[in-house]
């Protein structure tokens, strides 16, 4: 079948290039259906004998079995100039963007945190990216680049919200890792993402719990392996203003028992779990606060399990409350480890959706090591 084709492609290519240099008269109609590529090429001149025409007629079916292919096959029998006179507002076709939607932070689909993840073949201008985070519109969308002739796997990342470019993405790094280790793009349990926060290193490790016990959960996630990564801490410094009434007004009169800075986002601390898992947000109010975004966190109820709850919410950057934030716990670890004097922590961000993180602080180096599972959810295309 394939020779066939290749035999009608020749055909064809030698046909119309022949004709279109010793007929002055020629038109050519192209059109697609469902069922493949049709070129119909009449011709006409006169002859030796001025009385008679001749009309010949070229009908070439399904050349290849993609039109896109049967295109550039007539782009490489035909001189430039003709395609260009000939078919003024043809285009070559534009690559599709591969994309994945994962769920980050979670071994179960629907919860966690969501980001799309899309694998870019070639270079797009930040006006695309930005639209296409726009259509997900979901709180990240984050583009992956190969970067060739390193030891260890190595690739570009960026971070985009629904209205926003950002230095720093916990969730959507998980996403990207999950999808390169689970497609099997990669084959080495180590990535390095080149990003605007520099070089972030991921690792693949064995589906573990927090004591070390095999997981043994019936579900992708838990039957796969948890991501690891390697964020910079972010240190914790005190919230110097006389005037917290925004902040109260933003957290609509919750009992505050302290306020921070850390990195680009206003940390308040409540009374309990509880308080933190009953605060009613007050979006306007959060708008006008300086930095990112609020973090809301308390200590956990001791039955639960973990350490410390938090909410995060950030209005100005298209998210009124971020599902789950991996660079919030970057300076939550801070706070939160010299608070319970413990370098080991396990976390949960009680949103709708919900997240788990465990999470590991070297104080020494300032780096907090996020380790998370995700779900990938969704996959397919994007067409323009």
């Amino acid at each position: 079948m394939i020779d066939l084709k290749m035999k009608y492609q020749v055909q064809l290519e030698t046909t119309l290039v022949y004709h279109m240099r010793h007929f002055p008269f020629l038109a050519i109609a192209y059109y697609y259906n469902y069922r493949g590529p049709y070129y119909l090429i009449f011709f006409w001149y006169r002859g030796p004998d001025s009385k008679h025409v001749c009309v010949y007629l070229i009908f070439i079916y399904y050349i290849l079995l993609r039109w896109i292919d049967c295109v550039h096959s007539i782009h490489r029998g035909f001189d430039q100039f003709y395609l260009q006179h000939l078919f003024p507002h043809h285009q070559m076709a534009k690559k599709h963007v591969k994309y994945y939607v994962v769920d980050a932070f979670t071994d179960s689909a629907f919860k966690g945190n969501p980001a799309a993840v899309c694998l870019l073949e070639e270079d797009k201008d930040d006006e695309w990216l930005q639209s296409v985070a726009a259509e997900f519109n979901i709180s990240e969308t984050c583009y992956l680049t190969s970067i060739h002739g390193t030891s260890i796997p190595r690739f570009g990342l960026r971070w985009f919200t629904p209205v926003v470019e950002v230095n720093l993405c916990g969730h959507a790094t998980l996403a990207a890792a999950h999808t390169l280790f689970s497609s099997g793009l990669v084959d080495k349990n180590v990535i390095e993402f080149v990003t605007l926060s520099g070089v972030l290193t991921v690792r693949k490790i064995p589906s573990m719990d927090v004591t070390g016990v095999p997981n043994l959960l019936n579900s992708e996630a838990a039957a796969g392996f948890y991501i690891e990564m390697d964020f910079p801490a972010y240190p914790v410094a005190e919230f110097n203003s006389d005037d917290t009434s925004l902040i109260s007004e933003a957290t609509n009169g919750a009992s505050i028992i302290d306020i921070k800075k850390t990195g680009e986002d206003l940390l308040v601390v409540v009374a309990s779990g509880k308080n933190v898992t009953e605060i009613q947000p007050q979006l306007d109010a959060i708008a006008k606060l300086p930095g990112r975004g609020l973090i809301v966190t308390g200590i956990a109820p001791p039955e639960s399990g973990f350490d410390f709850y938090s909410r995060f919410f950030a209005p100005k950057f298209g998210i009124n409350e971020d599902p789950v934030c991996g660079s919030a716990h970057c300076g939550l670890a801070s706070y939160w480890s010299k608070k319970l004097e413990k370098c080991d922590l396990k976390a949960y961000q009680a949103s709708t959706r919900g997240g788990v993180l465990n999470i590991h602080i070297d104080e020494q180096k300032q780096r907090v090591f996020l380790r998370g599972k995700a779900i990938t959810v969704m996959e397919g295309c994007v067409l323009v």
